[in-house]
């Protein structure tokens, strides 16, 4: 299996030789080759490849974040020098041009991050709804100003959070499940996938897949209908998942903490008004009604990504990352279940 990678990329370069392609170099995480290959440059063996905008440490094989805070105020039509106006201090004057810009940098393609990334979703919402008449380069308001620079402060901790490339433990056996979890508030809703594995020892190993969060719409919602809105991305990240990924899933749990929504999802959709009755649909649709389960709250974790979080609870050996601490149990001692109270009726769900 230490032979793999290398066998590979004979292959790949015997291939697009016949094409004159040549390529520059290889580079491999150091698990993934043998002790006695070299397969990792001399010069970059201590540094980090971006992929995709996300650092990558190959002598690790983490996914880590790097965080430049440019607080400088810039022209439209001057481009800024690399660097230029990056301090490890908060600024005294920030502007909505300053914060967009400064938010838009973070790259997070996989959610890795988007417990954090979603306070500034938050800030950002209620700095324009509160403040429409606020010019981009105009100071924001000082109660405001206090809040972004909590918020600042933590993204340079976000340097520090680190994420496991690969989802599949070393001791991994058979086939893994997938679990995701949603959940909805005032302010945002999202889910949140993880693949668990049986060990060779008899325990359970968990890894975060991705996430996906949304802030609510403007117009105000019911709590139940922002609910449901995150089950509807429960359904589309297992589509994506089961599309896109190699791994073969024994079974899929799809978790939610709203009994009226769980009640929902196991009744025929015609008998909800339009806006519900289209997302229950496309929910039963792309799932197995069977799959779905209630839990109380205190164990769904995509809490996280609808109030937010600080650096160091979303870290490599975290809740967010290793998911509940009940996955490591057997599935029948899971706090879950499918039962509902008939007394939430969902058919007058308004």
């Amino acid at each position: 299996m230490l032979k793999l990678p290398k066998k590979l990329t004979k292959e790949m370069e015997t291939i697009l030789s016949n094409g004159n392609f040549k390529i520059k170099e290889w580079i491999y995480s150091h698990d993934n080759i043998a002790p006695d290959q070299d397969l990792i440059p001399t010069d970059i063996k201590t540094a980090h490849e971006k992929v995709l905008g996300v650092v990558w440490n190959p002598i690790t094989d983490n996914f880590c974040f790097k965080v430049k805070l440019n607080v400088t105020p810039q022209s439209k039509k001057r481009h800024p020098k690399p660097n230029q106006g990056t301090t490890t201090k908060n600024p005294k004057t920030l502007t909505k041009r300053i914060i967009l810009s400064q938010v838009n940098s973070v790259y997070d393609p996989l959610g890795l991050a988007s417990p954090l990334i979603v306070r500034a979703k938050i800030l950002m919402r209620r700095l324009w709804i509160h403040n429409p008449k606020l010019d981009w380069d105009d100071p924001i308001p000082e109660e405001d100003h206090q809040n972004w620079d909590n918020f600042f402060q933590d993204l340079r901790e976000m340097e520090k959070i680190q994420v496991n490339r690969c989802t599949k433990p070393k001791e991994a056996t058979g086939n893994p499940i997938l679990v995701i979890f949603c959940d909805g508030s005032n302010d945002a809703y999202g889910a949140c996938a993880y693949a668990r594995w049986r060990l060779s020892n008899g325990d359970h190993e968990t890894n975060l897949i991705l996430s996906k969060n949304r802030l609510t719409p403007s117009k105000k919602l019911s709590i139940d209908r922002i609910e449901l809105c995150a089950a509807v991305l429960n359904k589309r990240l297992k589509t994506t998942i089961t599309e896109q990924c190699r791994y073969r899933f024994e079974k899929c749990y799809h978790i939610t903490d709203s009994q009226i929504v769980h009640s929902m999802i196991q009744k025929e959709s015609y008998g909800f008004n339009t806006f519900a009755a289209v997302r229950v649909g496309e929910i039963q649709e792309g799932t197995n009604t069977k799959d779905w389960y209630w839990t109380a709250s205190e164990f769904n974790v995509a809490d996280l990504l609808t109030r937010g979080s600080k650096p160091n609870n979303i870290d490599i050996n975290s809740k967010w990352q290793k998911g509940p601490d009940f996955l490591k149990l057997h599935e029948s001692e899971w706090p879950i279940t499918k039962t509902y109270s008939e007394q939430k009726n969902a058919h007058q769900y308004d």
